[in-house]
């Protein structure tokens, strides 16, 4: 009945941060429409063409990853009703559509569906776009992708299924919103089984550091918190809702049996908001007696995070942990609206840093109103985050990611132009490539500077305080053990390089 396509993605050819992940969206999508009676296709293009790296010919010094449109249309049912196709980010955007397009020259008379962040964002500008896509899936999609095969197959109107974008003729609608899944626990887990998870665990190309059969998962949906540079709020809403801890046990003990998986990567937008659910969680890893490690890379909330939280989250098996201030000056957390209190996260860092966690400490530059003043603010942070032992820092100049509310006002001031030029700048948000500066008083060139020096100004401090770091990264590399996200980051672009030269000789 349907199809389940993870499109190739879009990397700069020198960029550290890009990783290869599972796509969970879609496994928790698969799952819903197999608990539903269904029985779902699966083509992973990434997990498939795990070694598959090629230049994208429109954007010079861009790579596309994973299985090329023939391969993944050769790999489609004949006579298959629906295809749904996963965009979550939007620098992937224009890939996608080309996949889409070429897939209902293939197959005319199948309706093609598209999902993701990116087509929540944009889903007016993706229909409009491209004339193969006939309908969106906005937001969470368990239970709107559901309800909308269902329709297809008993051939009902869409207008009362919350949650999407359609094509009608010539117009487009777009039906109300869908109100969130209450009671996340009971969310059918990641139907794995429909993917090619031995590919990733080979690779070793997840987000994490801990070189070890790493599944990724969810703790709670949500962020209560309206920063202005994030579209989450238009994914997933303001409401965060926290899975009980007993039934997310229970799927990393299953996972631990049926794939011999030992490290577990939480890829939830705030993974910590509440202290208590913290501690329950890691209170019933030690009394389960589970030998797990798990990792929250993409930050937490400082002020759930104490000595006692700490220590049970080292002890329950947490070695690394990420903390996102975004920027150290008052103006810029006011602006952005970033409600951190600095002094409480200073504690926090501190305490994880005596408790042997691996702190990674992640920064954004550039921001439209920011000035040299505000950028020069964040100079003494990082080199206390270094004096104090933090072991990396990430420097990510500003983008203004579509459903953001900088992005709305960036598009209203008539600064943005929304084409694949745009589409195609967002890759440079990371590798060597010069970022390109939204705000009137930080030149491109200067960003870049800031870019990079604010790395130098970090890492130069970070060897000097302790030298012995130093030499500990050089052997990491030598044998491929990273301690820290950043040794796994250059251990990884020396391995893309490999693949990538060895595709283009092939």
């Amino acid at each position: 009945m349907i199809t389940l396509i993870r499109t190739p993605t879009l990397g700069n050819k020198n960029n550290w941060m890009q990783s290869s992940l599972p796509p969970l969206g879609l496994a928790y999508l698969a799952a819903s429409l197999k608990h539903a009676g269904f029985n779902p296709r699966v083509i992973d293009a990434v997990g498939e063409g795990i070694e598959q790296f090629s230049l994208f010919e429109k954007v010079p010094e861009t790579m596309r990853h994973g299985l090329s449109n023939q391969e993944i249309i050769s790999r489609i049912p004949l006579k298959e009703q629906m295809i749904g196709v996963s965009c979550m980010f939007s620098q992937d955007w224009t890939l996608c559509r080309d996949l889409i397009t070429d897939i209902k020259k293939q197959f005319p008379n199948t309706y093609i569906v598209a999902g993701g962040e990116h087509v929540t964002s944009m889903c007016e500008y993706s229909l409009r776009d491209c004339d193969a896509l006939d309908c969106c899936v906005l937001g969470e999609g368990e239970d709107t992708i559901v309800e909308l095969v269902e329709a297809k197959k008993s051939n009902k109107v869409l207008e009362n299924i919350p949650g999407l974008a359609y094509r009608v003729a010539d117009e487009i609608r777009v039906n109300p919103q869908r109100t969130r899944i209450r009671g996340v626990s009971k969310i059918p887990w990641p139907e794995w089984e429909l993917f090619p998870l031995t590919a990733y665990f080979n690779a070793d190309m997840h987000f994490g550091v801990e070189s070890e059969i790493t599944i990724p998962v969810l703790a709670s949906r949500g962020c209560p918190y309206l920063c202005t540079f994030f579209s989450s709020p238009q994914m997933w809403g303001t409401r965060w809702e926290a899975r009980l801890p007993e039934e997310l046990l229970d799927e990393i003990e299953f996972y631990m049996d049926r794939y011999n998986a030992t490290n577990f990567d939480f890829f939830d937008l705030t993974a910590i908001i509440r202290k208590d659910w913290i501690v329950t969680f890691c209170k019933l890893i030690i009394q389960r007696g589970l030998k797990i490690n798990y990792e929250l890379p993409l930050g937490t909330r400082s002020e759930a995070l104490d000595d006692e939280a700490l220590g049970l989250m080292h002890e329950s098996g947490c070695n690394h942990i990420g903390y996102a201030p975004e920027s150290w000056s008052d103006e810029t957390l006011k602006l952005i609206k970033k409600k951190i209190k600095k002094e409480k996260m200073s504690e926090s860092i501190s305490s994880a840093l005596k408790k042997k966690l691996v702190v990674k400490v992640s920064f954004v530059i550039g921001f439209p109103h920011e000035s040299i003043r505000h950028l020069l603010e964040n100079v003494p942070a990082l080199a206390r985050l270094a004096f104090l032992g933090v072991h990396g820092v990430a420097i990510i100049p500003f983008t203004p990611y579509p459903g953001s509310e900088l992005f709305e006002s960036l598009k209203g001031k008539e600064k943005l132009i929304i084409n694949d030029n745009y589409f195609h700048d967002l890759l440079r948000y990371c590798g060597l490539s010069a970022p390109l500066s939204y705000s009137d008083q930080i030149s491109n060139k200067q960003l870049t500077v800031f870019n990079f020096g604010f790395m130098a100004l970090f890492y130069s401090l970070s060897f000097l305080f302790r030298p012995n770091r130093f030499a500990s990264m050089l052997l990491s590399l030598v044998n491929n053990k990273p301690t820290n996200r950043f040794e796994k980051a250059l251990g990884k672009l020396k391995m893309k390089r490999l693949l990538f030269r060895k595709t283009l000789s092939s």
